[in-house]
């Protein structure tokens, strides 16, 4: 193989694996964005984490209006709401997100 062809494959080989490290992180930031229950729901496999108010800080700067919970249900009158853990009732969910990544395989 000759030199300019052994670089053009190296070049392609590089331009290949930008293109997958762009894919992967596209993927991984889709996974970590708040998701509007107007845009969609979740599928109802994974614990999501549910807020009524992305506004509402603590002191921290945290966002405080945060459950987790296993499903979101929509009401008669438009609104979703959930159950956390210990069963109390969060009203007007407005945004879902998965709570935790997949777990690792182990063998």
């Amino acid at each position: 193989m000759s030199e300019s062809s052994e670089l053009e494959l190296q070049g392609q080989e590089a331009i290949d694996e930008i293109a997958s490290l762009r894919a992967e992180l596209e993927r991984v930031k889709a996974e970590n964005e708040w998701i509007s229950v107007s845009e969609r729901l979740p599928d109802g496999k994974k614990k999501l984490l549910v807020t009524n108010n992305l506004e509402g800080r603590d002191a921290f700067g945290e966002i405080s209006h945060l459950w987790l919970v296993n499903n979101i249900y929509s009401g008669e009158n438009g609104e979703y709401s959930a159950f956390d853990e210990s069963m109390q009732r969060i009203h007007r969910i407005k945004y879902w997100r998965y709570a935790l990544p997949a777990a690792p395989v182990t063998q």
